[in-house]
């Protein structure tokens, strides 16, 4: 879910930005980089009101301008909205790293978050499933829905604008704040819920991409839309109070799942630290420094290339790091480095993973997953590093759903890692390990393990999506 979008996707309509180049002189330096000595003027003048309307990709003689035109001028009476207005409404579209989108939305009260979220959701309600789709594309800058809106549910969309920056100016909540963690708690929670409102409704579950033009998808994101708001309004407290903060308030770009997948170190220094293992576990690993790694950090990037799909390849990033020389490390999955939509944080020792966590909005494990202790054993006498032309159990961790007993590996001869890829020194040995879900899928997976390092990189893997083969184009070691 990103209801944090819909802000951002709500107030890049009214082209603010435009605003800012209608007054801009030739140097095209806008009032955002004004001196903040500079008078902000409590009226705009009819020639700066048709250019921010024109930015709009509107004529301002028409129907739907006059409309715009109006709700410019209506504005800036307001000394606190117009104020927010010369700073784009709170809004940064183009917000980099994880820095909010709706920064004016921190001090949001509670229940002025959920009036929000059910204006969202009535406005929804009322649009077209091409209009709906075209909502979601206007967060990156189209004005299709412009094109797509009547005048009369163009005010209708002023209107839900004018709510959420009125309310946004004159906000006195307390600051919120809650832990990563909580939030992902919570997003889980109403996650499930809102995949099950769909299901009773037989709506399709996933998305459409934002990226898609509208109308390009058979799924009425109309109906998806407002059962997820009103799923969400309907959910229990403290869940709905913390989602609607995550969505609207967080201090992050996005909902929980998305700040983790661009700031991963944070999450694993706090919830993938070794001394976080529960203490039997621990006593079965290697003390810190008895296995030298040589390197604090390892990033690999590359490709993957699915025998399926369309797209010919797409990158793919994998990082590791360094646990305290114990032979252990933390790895971090990343689908699409530019775009991430999922991502797998584990704790892995030799060819076991004794702790996991997958990390999107689809995918509902808000906590790590562990290694059950009745599989400690294999961490004992040497640990579960593979050994060449063997083969052995991988057990899976507790809370597993849709899988077997666990997966059956296989390692062959050893070779120079260096046929990985050139920078890796010492050896490497392939592993193949095959599991199977409880409805009868096949799984397999390949990886090679670099005996200097202590990681598997992945060579292949075949699940339902067919056969994926991964190519990697770079490698950093910081040591």
């Amino acid at each position: 879910m990103k209801l944090s979008l819909f802000a951002a996707t709500v107030c890049g309509l009214i082209g603010l930005s435009n605003l800012h180049a209608a007054e801009a002189p030739p140097s095209q330096q806008g009032l955002a980089s004004a001196p903040q000595s500079q008078a902000m003027p409590s009226t705009l003048p009819r020639a700066v009101i048709e250019q921010a309307v024109r930015g709009m990709g509107l004529d301002p003689a028409s129907e739907k301008g006059q409309v715009a035109g109006r709700w410019f001028e209506r504005s800036f009476v307001d000394a606190d909205l117009r104020a927010l207005l010369y700073q784009n409404g709170g809004v940064d579209l183009k917000a980099s790293g994880d820095k909010p989108v709706f920064s004016a939305g921190a001090r949001l009260k509670p229940e002025q978050r959920l009036m929000l979220v059910k204006l969202f959701a009535d406005y929804a309600s009322t649009l077209t499933k091409p209009q709906c789709q075209a909502l979601f594309a206007s967060r990156k800058g189209d004005n299709k829905l412009l094109e797509l809106l009547s005048a009369r549910q163009l005010d209708e969309m002023m209107k839900v604008v004018d709510v959420l920056l009125h309310t946004a100016a004159h906000a006195q909540g307390d600051a919120e704040s809650y832990p990563v963690d909580q939030a992902l708690r919570a997003e889980s929670e109403v996650e499930g819920r809102v995949e099950a409102a769909l299901r009773r409704r037989h709506v399709d579950t996933a998305f459409p991409s934002a990226e898609d033009p509208p109308g390009k998808s058979d799924t009425d994101v109309c109906i998806q839309m407002t059962t997820m708001l009103r799923t969400l309004l309907q959910t229990p407290e403290p869940t709905r109070r913390i989602v609607t903060w995550d969505m609207l308030s967080a201090p992050w770009s996005g909902t929980a799942f998305e700040h983790v997948l661009r700031t991963p170190d944070q999450y694993l220094s706090s919830h993938f630290a070794l001394d976080t293992l529960p203490a039997g576990l621990q006593q079965r690993l290697p003390a810190p420094g008895s296995r030298p790694l040589g390197y604090a950090k390892i990033v690999i990037a590359g490709d993957e290339e699915n025998s399926t799909a369309h797209e010919k390849s797409t990158p793919y990033e994998e990082t590791y790091w360094n646990l305290r020389d114990t032979g252990l490390v933390n790895r971090f999955g990343l689908d699409h480095p530019e775009r991430p939509k999922y991502g797998y944080l584990s704790t892995e020792y030799g060819y076991q993973s004794i702790r996991a966590q997958p990390i999107s909005g689809s995918v509902r494990y808000p906590t790590p997953r562990l290694l059950a202790p009745d599989a400690y054993p294999i961490l004992d006498n040497g640990g579960p590093i593979p050994g060449p032309n063997s083969v052995y159990l991988s057990p899976p961790l507790q809370r597993d759903s849709g899988t077997g007993p666990g997966s059956r590996c296989e390692s062959f001869d050893k070779y120079p890692a260096s046929q990985v890829f050139k920078d890796f020194t010492g050896e490497a040995v392939d592993v193949s390990c095959k599991s199977m879900s409880d409805k009868g899928v096949t799984y397999q997976n390949r990886e090679a393990y670099l005996y200097d390092y202590g990681i598997s990189v992945t060579l292949f893997e075949i699940n339902e999506d067919g056969l994926s083969i991964s190519r990697i184009r770079e490698v950093n070691i910081t040591r």
